[in-house]
């Protein structure tokens, strides 16, 4: 087929369906009615000989023949969008992202992520979904969303991540806890009662011996800092959502005189398919709020550390 028998202006909707995966969402943000994009589609469907999107309950799944030619059509009109505009301006971005969140990093993320957003950015829309890895590299794969961020094990070959900050686990304990006022040891940690937490559990191999004694499971966050503040068990989580539960619960961190296992944040992105402007604009909001969340880790969890014996 030549060139001058495709209508460029099919290539937007294209886009907007890939991102948006129904029709009315995708007429919004190119400014046309569903009739308009309906019928774009139907020329799109036509000119590729593939139905490219297929209607699965309320959404527009993209064809394996759509998700082939995505990357070309998008760095396309990535080009082409920037031989008209010099400036990305976010205060003028109408668009929804979808993030995958693996393990607990919503609490670190989401709060900040809103705050600059309605600065920033306020017409932009994030849909954070929470999902383990795999869950989330095959979403990415389908490109049903733009990216994930968390805590992964391992990934696959065709998957990058890039480290955006360390974390650091804390002990915490309610605030009349017997063992409030003492620093705590691995032996003393050994007898205590314990709340367990499964989705941390991968990451206290290191404390299996002695065994440890776990008095109840809280299979989600927003119970754990209650169990603790209202009973004489400990539990063990990351360091930043320990400070956001001290500040809010009646509980604490412990101070420590061991130190326990440190794990990467990580964002994660497939390989193969290059970032639009907008998706690389989030990315770096993304990385300057972990930047920010690390300093403030830093600034007070070392404090409290017990200097060296001399």
């Amino acid at each position: 087929m030549h060139i001058r028998a495709i209508d460029l202006n099919l290539m937007p909707v294209f886009s907007a369906l890939l991102i948006h995966r129904t029709v009315s969402a995708a007429a919004e943000q190119l400014g046309l009615t569903q009739p308009a994009v309906s019928h774009a589609l139907a020329r799109l469907r036509q000119h590729y000989g593939d139905p490219l999107f297929q209607r699965v309950g309320n959404r527009m799944v993209p064809t394996a023949r759509a998700l082939e030619i995505a990357p070309s059509i998008e760095a396309a009109l990535e080009l082409l969008k920037s031989t008209f505009y010099s400036k990305f301006d976010p205060a003028e971005l109408r668009r929804s992202f979808r993030i995958g969140l693996i393990n607990y990093s919503g609490f670190y993320l989401l709060p900040a992520l809103t705050e600059r957003l309605a600065v920033e950015a306020p017409h932009v829309q994030i849909i954070p979904e929470q999902m383990d890895i795999d869950t989330a590299q095959r979403l990415m794969a389908a490109r049903e969303i733009d990216f994930a961020v968390g805590v992964a094990s391992t990934i696959r070959e065709d998957f990058t991540r890039e480290p955006l900050f360390d974390s650091g686990f804390s002990i915490i304990l309610s605030r009349t806890h017997p063992l409030a006022a003492e620093t705590i040891t691995a032996a003393l940690l050994a007898t205590c009662r314990r709340v367990d937490v499964p989705i941390f559990s991968l990451y206290e191999a290191n404390l299996r011996h002695p065994p440890l004694t776990y008095a109840i499971t809280c299979p989600d966050l927003l119970s754990l800092p209650l169990v603790v503040a209202r009973s004489d068990l400990v539990a063990i989580v990351p360091t930043r959502l320990g400070q956001l539960f001290e500040a809010t619960f009646a509980v604490k961190i412990a101070d420590m005189d061991f130190a326990l296992p440190v794990i990467d944040v990580d964002f994660i992105f497939q390989s193969k398919q290059k970032m639009d402007i907008a998706q690389r604009w989030l990315k770096a909001m993304i990385f300057d709020i972990c930047k920010v969340i690390e300093a403030e880790m830093n600034e007070y969890y070392l404090p409290r550390k017990k200097p060296a014996a001399e």
